[in-house]
């Protein structure tokens, strides 16, 4: 977990914020709650 949120903190907030959304909306998909 300290990793990533070292690598996060290294990367461009905008960068950051959109890898995160994508992360959870790709999660959602595949769980098939959209």
């Amino acid at each position: 977990m300290t990793q990533i949120s070292l690598l996060v903190n290294s990367l461009p907030r905008e960068l950051a914020e959109f890898s995160f959304f994508l992360i959870i909306g790709f999660t959602a998909g595949s769980m098939g709650l959209i």
